[in-house]
């Protein structure tokens, strides 16, 4: 149990580090126009690894709640529609779905441009090549996308080392020790 508690100090003490040292990276990159002031992580809450899962999160509590969900949903359908639920064909619905789309609707879609205008013609064609790529971008819009991809790494790499402190930081609240301070 000592050496579970300094690791759980050893590993506070360098994602701290860590983290101190990816921030003062990140003061180097081009801030983004609309907040010239702020030079701290921009894309941090998006991250998947930021927030520890909560227990019905995980695969197996998504599991466990769609059971009982499902299980709820299906006797509350059973009571209100009685037997017809039960005898519902679900994969012969969606066959009969399947064959529309691809016999009646396609060929409905093939003519349907006929005697239309230019919108209908292109309709289920891409229009990217109507648009001018030229586009020119202000300086400090242009700073800011050349950095992006180092800002996505580097705030990757930071909720990763967030995401251990606060592992850390739930494994000394186990062994009842101080409670730990916000990064």
């Amino acid at each position: 149990m000592g050496t579970q508690r300094a690791y759980a100090e050893e590993q506070q003490k360098v994602a701290l580090v860590t983290i101190s040292g990816l921030m003062s990276e990140l003061q180097k990159l081009a801030p983004h126009p609309d907040r010239p002031q702020y030079q701290g992580p921009l894309f941090l809450m998006n991250n998947a690894a930021f927030k520890q899962a909560g227990e019905h999160d995980g695969m197996l509590g998504m599991m466990i709640m769609e059971a009982m969900i499902g299980s709820a949903f299906a006797e509350a359908a059973s009571e209100s529609f009685g037997e017809w639920i039960g005898q519902f064909d679900a994969a012969a619905a969606l066959e009969c779905y399947s064959t529309y789309i691809t016999d009646v609707e396609g060929a409905a879609q093939r003519n349907a441009a006929h005697g239309q205008g230019t919108l209908a013609r292109m309709s289920g064609t891409s229009i990217s090549n109507s648009f001018n790529m030229r586009v020119t971008l202000d300086e400090g819009m242009q700073a800011f996308l050349d950095d992006l991809p180092e800002r996505m790494k580097i705030e990757q790499t930071m909720a990763y080392y967030l995401r251990l402190y606060e592992d850390a930081c739930n494994l000394q609240e186990q062994f009842q020790m101080q409670p730990c301070v916000a990064a």
